[in-house]
């Protein structure tokens, strides 16, 4: 809780047939992670690391964890990398490839 930043995710296992989603939250040597039937803010709030966080989480934009208006936000690059990948590949889309492009080259330095 003391990391000035730290990446957020979901992922989900398998459980006795049925779905079960494990909130993920790493930051410097250390990952949270949590088994729970619900996925979203049922899940997060169970694993109680984001509700008491106050610095920045980087994440995939998804609506759930930009409720939390204790904490900064960040967009995670490997997301925005491939969402600009499905719309250069869908819509051949010049903005897109120009961005993905900067990203890259920015990441590289």
């Amino acid at each position: 809780l003391q990391m000035p930043a730290m990446h957020v995710d979901e992922t989900s296992l398998r459980v006795d047939r049925k779905n079960h989603w494990i909130p993920v939250c790493p930051a410097g040597h250390i990952t949270c992670k949590f088994l729970h039937p619900k996925r979203g803010l049922a899940a997060i709030e169970a694993n109680g690391v984001i509700p008491r966080y106050g610095g920045v989480i980087i994440h995939d934009c998804w609506a759930s964890y930009l409720s939390y208006e204790q904490c900064g936000h960040g967009l995670c690059g490997s997301h925005l990398l491939r969402e600009l990948t499905f719309v250069i590949d869908a819509n051949d889309s010049a903005w897109a490839a120009n961005m993905k492009r900067l990203l890259q080259e920015t990441c590289a330095i």
